[in-house]
């Protein structure tokens, strides 16, 4: 376990040779780490955390990723114990370790321009979350990241560029299947997981934002060695919210109907999660303290950038855009079949012969573009992100203007539309077809929030919490006070008791007010408008 820190700071990096996969005794070492980095009898929590820091060092290398894929102990317990493992001491390399394994399918990693950009060399092309970020601890974080760049001339630039690099091959399909299936089996443990990866990136998030103010007000009075480790501490915030955010990109891919099934937690949360992380990175007060740090170079200039933090945002609202676009065109085509004279229980049985992944796609009901729209999200936020020149950082399949070879102009085609849009690749089409849906979507439901605003509420259907009308009231049973469920299952993420008693209560426990809800069902037909703000997608 000693070893792996010296392979990591080692001077030329330590770089696997081909006796790696057939040396003896090197399954028993795997087994070790696997079977005991979350074993509660391994009472000293710096032994655990080498032992984590062992198994991120390891998976850098295909060779040693096939080792681990060949293991049985790493195949069956390793996934279950990484999530249980990220809690507050141990998140960033178990975050790291997630990101290792499943790097290479997000947003913009299939392939990267090197070309420069605003803040340095493209940020892209290394691996933001490699080793010499992401340490055991926030102290050892900070000394590695300030390390200087390798230098492009000597005998080992390659290797140092090769571990720098987010290669889509050290990536291990395995894992990502025993990820998803680990998650699908297991809801409470997915549950707790993604209750801790968005506190821990919204911490993250707001650690950056305040470093940044700090870095900014007192560059002109710290002394040098103050100004040096809030520069890493920037650094090191950035990367780690980036590694967190591609982890919520992979998910939101893999398993879509955790975050758009009805009525879901998740997705509410997700969308504060993005709207805090474009409000510190686009437009706005916050953007605007993160355009001056880029200009002063508070950060690292090859640490920071936007592209980095922005990709996984979209690749994230790309991929439930797409899965709800993909569930609405399967229940329409199920409603169809249903119309020529299969009834739905027929329909029902033939669900029996797909696959999974087709069957959970029935699951996603909920849309994250309205989602968006319901929220305090900034539109002009969305349009910086529709509008971020991605093109110039990365290269997408079907980017036309790459192989033409046609110079594209500004100017329009007969629809209006110019001819830079209609040859750009088919993922930038559709992120600008969902800004353009959030944006028409907004109008309608600030046009009907007006129209409820300007009736009389009944006190009956307001929430005694967020003091917004309910839409699925429930009744708590310790002090009988009616609140809307999602206020409810809130507030139990951190604390299982009624918040009007305090007597003991968890979800199963609630119940539901179905004549209450019927009453502000019709109470919101009955308004001025064609639809309810229920039926706003």
């Amino acid at each position: 376990i000693a070893s792996s820190p010296a392979r990591r700071r080692g001077a030329p990096p330590f770089a696997p040779g081909a006796f790696a996969a057939p040396m003896p005794g090197l399954h028993s070492v795997v087994r070790l780490l696997v079977r005991h980095f979350h074993d509660d009898r391994v009472v000293n929590p710096d032994i655990r955390d080498a032992m984590l820091q062992s198994i991120s060092v390891l998976l850098q290398y295909r060779e040693y990723v096939d080792v681990f894929e060949k293991n049985d102990e790493a195949r069956d317990a390793m996934v279950p114990a990484l999530l249980r493992a990220f809690d507050s001491r141990f998140w960033i390399p178990v975050s790291n370790i997630l990101l290792r394994l499943c790097r290479g399918a997000g947003f913009g990693q299939g392939a990267h321009k090197h070309e420069t950009r605003e803040t340095g060399p493209p940020l892209e092309s290394r691996d933001t979350n490699s080793e010499s970020a992401v340490g055991a601890d926030a102290d050892t974080t900070a000394e590695t990241a300030a390390a200087p760049p390798a230098d492009p001339s000597g005998p080992d630039a390659a290797l140092a560029r090769a571990l720098a690099s987010p290669q889509p091959e050290g990536a291990s399909p395995l894992f990502q299947r025993l990820l998803v299936d680990t998650c699908r089996s297991d809801s409470g443990l997915l549950a707790e997981f993604l209750d801790r990866l968005f506190n821990t990136l919204n911490w993250t998030v707001t650690e950056f934002g305040v470093t940044l103010k700090e870095a900014l007000e007192g560059a002109s009075r710290a002394r040098q060695h103050e100004t040096r480790q809030r520069r890493r501490k920037c650094a090191v915030m950035f990367e780690l919210s980036v590694t967190l955010t591609r982890v919520l990109e992979f998910l939101t891919k893999e398993l879509p109907e955790v975050f758009l099934k009805a009525h879901s937690l998740d997705l509410k949360r997700l969308t504060e999660t993005l709207v805090f992380v474009l409000g510190h990175t686009t437009a706005g007060p916050d953007a605007a303290l993160f355009d001056r740090a880029l200009l002063a170079q508070i950060a690292p200039s090859d640490k920071v950038s936007r592209a980095a933090i922005l990709a996984p945002v979209a690749g994230i609202v790309l991929n439930l855009d797409a899965a709800s676009q993909d569930a609405a065109e399967r229940l329409g085509v199920q409603a169809s079949q249903n119309t020529d004279g299969n009834s739905a229980s027929d329909t029902s049985g033939e669900l029996d012969d797909v696959t999974d992944t087709d069957k959970t796609t029935f699951l996603c009901v909920e849309s994250i573009a309205a989602e968006l729209a319901r929220s305090n999200a900034d539109v002009a936020q969305l349009e910086f992100l529709r509008d971020f020149p991605w093109t110039d950082h990365f290269s997408f399949p079907g980017d036309e203007n790459e192989t033409s070879g046609e110079p594209l102009n500004s100017e329009k085609s007969s629809d209006g539309e110019s001819l830079k849009e209609k040859s750009s690749p088919v993922v930038l089409a559709r992120l600008r077809d969902f800004v353009r849906r959030v944006r028409a979507t907004r109008e309608d439901v600030d046009r009907l929030r007006d129209v409820e605003d300007a009736r009389s509420i009944p006190d009956e259907f307001v929430d005694p919490i967020m003091q917004t009308v309910m839409s699925d009231p429930v009744t708590l049973p310790g002090s009988g006070q009616v609140v809307d469920r999602a206020t409810i299952r809130r507030h139990l993420l951190g604390d299982r008791t009624d918040p009007f008693s305090r007597s003991p209560l968890d979800e199963t426990m609630l119940v539901p007010a179905d004549d209450l809800r019927l009453r502000i069902e019709k109470w919101r037909e009955e308004a001025p408008a064609a639809h309810s703000l229920a039926d706003i997608d």
